[in-house]
C-alpha cells in the first residue's frame, strides 16, 4: 500500500512539469491540417490553443503566420518560419530559433486568405493586451486608440478584468465604452455606451 501511494504522489508531482512542457510545435502538431490552410471559420481553434498556451514564441509564430512566413517540411510535417534565398530557404525553428537549410520544393508554404490574416491580428491584439510588461500593453492600447477598428472590440474588452494596472484598466474600459458606441451588435448597446461615456469630459470622446 504504501509503494502504492508514493507511486501515485510522484505521478501527481511530475504532472505539471509534464504538461508545462508543451512546446509551441506540439500545439501546432495538433492543428496541422488548420495551420498549413487555414479556413476563416475553423481557424478560432488553433488561436485559442496559442492565446490559452501561454508561450512567448507564440506571439512572434502568429506575426510570421500572419505575414505568410510559417512553411511546413515535407518529409516530416514540422513547421518553420522561412526565409528565401534563392533555390535555398532557412528554416528557423519556432521553438529554439536554431536555423538549418533546405531547399524550397522540400517545404509547403501556409498562405493563410484575408480573413484568416485579419483573425490572426485579432488574436496578436489579445496577446499584446494581456502581454507581462506593461509597456507592451500600453503600447497595444495607443494602437487601437489610433486605429479604432471593430474588430479589436471583444479582445480589449476581454482584457479588461485582468488588468492590473488601475489606470490602463480605466483607459482600456473607456476605451472599450468608445469603440462599443461606435460598432456593438445592437442598438441598445450601443445606446448603453454612449450612456455610460455622458460624464467623460476627455477630449477623445
Amino acid at each position: 500500500m504504501f509503494r502504492l501511494l508514493s507511486l501515485a504522489l510522484a505521478l501527481l508531482l511530475t504532472l505539471p512539469a509534464t504538461v508545462s512542457a508543451q512546446s509551441l510545435q506540439d500545439i501546432l502538431q495538433t492543428h496541422q491540417d488548420e495551420v498549413l490552410k487555414p479556413g476563416r471559420r475553423s481557424v478560432g481553434v488553433v488561436l485559442d490553443d496559442l492565446v490559452a498556451s501561454g508561450l512567448p514564441q507564440a506571439l512572434p509564430f502568429l506575426e510570421s503566420w500572419r505575414d505568410r512566413e510559417i512553411v511546413q517540411r515535407d518529409s516530416d510535417g514540422l513547421f518553420f518560419r522561412m526565409v528565401e534565398d534563392g533555390d535555398t530557404v532557412t528554416l528557423e525553428d519556432l521553438d529554439t530559433g536554431e536555423t538549418l537549410t533546405a531547399r524550397e520544393d522540400d517545404v509547403t508554404e501556409s498562405r493563410p486568405n484575408g480573413g484568416v490574416r485579419r483573425a490572426i491580428g485579432d488574436a496578436l491584439v489579445q496577446f499584446q493586451l494581456s502581454d507581462p510588461d506593461i509597456a507592451n500593453r500600453q503600447a497595444a492600447v495607443e494602437a487601437i486608440e489610433r486605429s479604432m477598428d471593430a474588430s479589436q472590440l471583444a479582445p480589449l474588452a476581454a482584457s479588461i478584468e485582468g488588468e492590473p494596472d488601475a489606470t490602463l484598466k480605466e483607459t482600456k474600459t473607456r476605451l472599450a465604452g468608445m469603440l462599443g458606441a461606435l460598432f456593438a451588435d445592437t442598438t441598445e448597446a450601443r445606446v448603453a455606451a454612449i450612456e455610460a461615456l455622458s460624464g467623460d469630459l476627455s477630449v477623445d470622446v
